[in-house]
């Protein structure tokens, strides 16, 4: 048995805390680009704060398709058009 091991951690930076930049300006992006007001999607994703949806998400307290409920709601609520996205080409 070896005891090589092709990683000792993973770490998830959805945040953007330890790498810049994060996500959030990937956001930005797609605001600008899809004329939404700005931090408007953003504010979606940060809702509820740390017990917020997202924040669920990332603490894998949520699966990715149990957090498309809360997240379409929340963009609803601004008035923003959701649509379903695939994830891994499975549909889920």
């Amino acid at each position: 048995m070896s005891s090589k091991r092709a990683f000792d951690a993973v770490v998830f930076d959805l945040g953007g805390v330890v790498l810049q930049p994060g996500p959030l300006s990937a956001i930005h992006r797609y605001e600008q680009a899809n004329q939404l007001p700005a931090h408007s999607l953003a504010g979606v994703f940060n809702a509820g704060g740390a017990d917020g949806p997202f924040a669920r998400l990332e603490r894998g307290e949520l699966t990715a398709p149990e957090f498309f409920a809360p997240f379409e709601d929340g963009a609803r609520a601004l008035g923003l058009r959701c649509v379903r996205w695939r994830l891994s080409g499975r549909g889920d």
